[in-house]
């Protein structure tokens, strides 16, 4: 830190549309942020120190001090604060304050803004997962990030995946929405698992050094040979429950007739906790 940028950690916050922080007032919660890939901040920094900071990060105060403590923006504030220790004058950071409500951070760090890197498929996951566990609904979820119901409850079961199979998602070996539906299909996460490493592990190597990413077929060619799927050969391409949850896909934007009952059916078939009750009390 240079004696130019080190002054400024006195200097006081100005008011306006936007806040003017300086950077130096600002501070990350340690294991808030559910972001885990940062990206290119070096290619951030240098779009930062040509252009300005487009999009402000968001900041809620502490009472009493001229502190803050980052909301949404940490991919945005890591690049400035990398400026800031090559040695570039970053006098202030444009901010948004915001309420400190831990349900209204999460959200802001979900929805995805203007020129904002968006979270990664389990980044998002483990926000949702949060947000239930502070008591909200899948569908007060949903209804706020503007995302189905299918998504969010495929999201929050990627949120709940053994360790080994967020890792081989994260490396790239298989994809996201493949292990979801290996979920969905197979029931077992631990035979998941097995399916998924057993696939990569047959997968072919390419000349820099990865692995091929493992499609469905092939997973589900070895869930097959592992007794784990037992599909007749002419299975449909979907499964009842995802043609369901693609018909609910395609209705919530219409004025369909009994949407709200379609969207209720899907919100029971998807939760693994619903009742036979809940079924009958929903056709009553």
């Amino acid at each position: 830190m240079n004696k130019e940028n080190a002054q400024l950690e006195v200097m006081p916050t100005k008011r306006g549309e936007m806040f003017n922080i300086s950077p130096f007032n600002i501070f990350v919660e340690d294991d808030f942020n559910v972001r885990k890939d940062m990206g290119d901040l070096e290619g951030l920094m240098n779009s930062i120190l040509a252009n300005g900071q487009l999009e402000p990060i968001m900041v809620h105060k502490v009472a009493g001090e001229e502190k803050y403590v980052l909301t949404d923006g940490h991919r945005r504030f890591a690049a400035i604060k990398l400026a800031i220790d090559k040695g570039h004058n970053v006098p202030y950071v444009k901010a948004i304050k915001v309420s400190g409500n831990a349900e209204d951070r999460l959200f802001a760090m979900v929805i995805t803004g203007t020129d904002k890197k968006p979270l990664t498929v389990l980044e998002e996951a483990e926000a949702y997962k949060r947000l239930v566990t502070l008591g909200y609904e899948v569908k007060d979820i949903a209804a706020r990030t503007a995302k189905s119901l299918p998504h969010i409850y495929n999201a929050l079961k990627l949120a709940d995946a053994p360790k080994k199979l967020k890792n081989a998602i994260e490396s790239g070996a298989i994809s996201a929405t493949t292990v979801s539906q290996l979920i969905r299909e197979v029931g077992e996460t631990e035979d998941v698992v097995t399916i998924v490493e057993t696939a990569i592990a047959s997968a072919t190597v390419q000349p820099d050094g990865k692995v091929k990413k493992v499609t469905k077929k092939e997973v589900v060619t070895v869930a097959k040979k592992e007794g784990k799927l037992k599909a007749p050969k002419n299975a449909p391409a979907q499964t009842p429950i995802e043609k369901l949850f693609a018909a609910y896909d395609a209705l919530k934007d219409k004025e369909a007739t009994n949407f709200i009952l379609l969207e209720d059916l899907v919100a029971l078939m998807a939760d693994d906790n619903s009742t036979v009750n809940e079924f009958v009390t929903l056709f009553e």
